[in-house]
């Protein structure tokens, strides 16, 4: 955890203004469509996309890893950060974990704090250092543990012959399974019915909850608007990268005129309808907007590492989601950048609306760039 908040923060700076290009940073990249694997050990960062992911070789510095199926049996020297439907991690971690997906198997020979969650979570370990934050459906936890575990889950068990020296804390509808031959030294707790207190970001325990949650809704929700609208998506996308500043100003205009405009408006007889129809359709745009500034971002981060424009496929959006939830995390300055990502995609969004509907128009609306067709 000691080197979390520093990472937040230059995430969130790398998110938004753009100062300094990802691949600054230094680092390995692995993208591929389909397969993704390492070739060798890397002396670096590790940043590997693709369909699926195999890290086979001993990474010196952090993991970033993100696809349908993770999979790492190299040992990592700092973090790990891995979202996917399938996460596995085997190989030794010299600082955190942080998993996220369907199905996440955390079976680390050891690690410092291990965050997880999913729909099905097993943490096996002999040798964690730190401590254990997880929540899903269904939550094993086995092996040795110096600090102290906090799981919101249906069912949570601790197998035999597991050694918690902390404080055990779990939440949910049902009490923890603990075999016979469980060793917890601190306090043995169970709150009911509390998963959303639990999950709340304003405690350090319970962020992890909260991101992935919130990482694998808006996720779909932008999955579900790239399929509906396509064309629409893709000039909005256009428009967020190449028209960043008029679509800032736009975005920023549009939300600060509507509450004065329809009051104005619903002051008149006439004007009322136009008032309720306005506010109810730009509640819904912006909300279309929040979806697809995942996008732009995953969209403008994927650029910076392969250095050229490629089609949008599902990696866009869940790299996009992570990074947005992420630098979200980080307070007030979080918050800050998410708003004027969220304006600037309003702003391209409303430019696309516009330019379809004018009349005269000089360029079709699905006529985009290679990185958004």
């Amino acid at each position: 955890m000691k080197m979390m908040n520093k990472k937040f923060l230059v995430m969130a700076a790398v998110a938004l203004i753009g100062i300094w290009p990802l691949a600054s940073y230094g680092g390995v990249f692995v993208t591929k469509e389909e397969d993704a694997r390492t070739t060798a050990e890397v002396n670096d960062d590790l940043y590997i996309a693709g369909n699926s992911v195999t890290v086979e070789h001993n990474v010196q510095d952090d993991l970033f890893g993100a696809a349908n199926s993770v999979e790492v049996t190299g040992d990592v020297g700092q973090d790990i950060y891995a979202a996917g439907n399938s996460v596995r991690i085997t190989g030794e971690v010299g600082d955190d974990v942080f998993a996220a997906g369907n199905s996440v198997r955390v079976t680390t020979k050891r690690a410092d704090d291990v965050f997880a969650a999913g729909n099905v979570v097993e943490i096996v370990s002999d040798n964690i250092q730190g401590s254990v934050y997880t929540a899903g459906q269904k939550i094993t936890i086995s092996g040795k543990i110096n600090g102290s575990v906090q799981a919101t889950g249906e069912t949570v068990k601790v197998k035999s012959g597991s050694e918690i020296k902390g404080d055990l804390v779990t939440y949910g509808p049902n009490e923890p399974v603990i075999e016979e031959g469980v060793a917890i030294g601190g306090e043995t707790k169970h709150v009911f019915d509390q998963a959303k207190k639990a999950a709340g970001v304003s405690t350090g325990k319970g962020l992890i909850l909260g991101w992935v949650m919130s990482i694998a809704v808006w996720a779909v929700v932008a999955l579900v608007g790239w399929y509906v609208g396509p064309a629409l998506v893709s000039h909005t996308i256009q428009n967020a990268l190449q028209k960043s500043g008029k679509s800032l100003g736009f975005g920023f205009v549009w939300v600060i005129a509507l509450i004065p405009v329809s009051i104005l408006l619903m002051i008149s007889m006439v004007g009322w309808p136009l008032a309720v129809i306005g506010v109810l359709g730009s509640a819904a745009m912006l909300m279309v907007a929040n979806a697809v500034s995942m996008i732009v971002v995953g969209v403008w981060v994927m650029q910076k590492i392969q250095k050229k424009e490629t089609p949008i496929t599902w990696q866009h959006v869940l790299i996009g989601t992570v990074v947005v939830k992420t630098v979200q995390i980080v307070p007030i300055i979080g918050w800050l950048i998410s708003l004027v990502i969220w304006l600037l995609t309003a702003g391209a969004l409303g430019m696309s609306l516009w330019e379809q509907l004018r009349p005269n128009k000089h360029e079709p609306i699905n006529k985009v760039d290679a990185a958004v067709s």
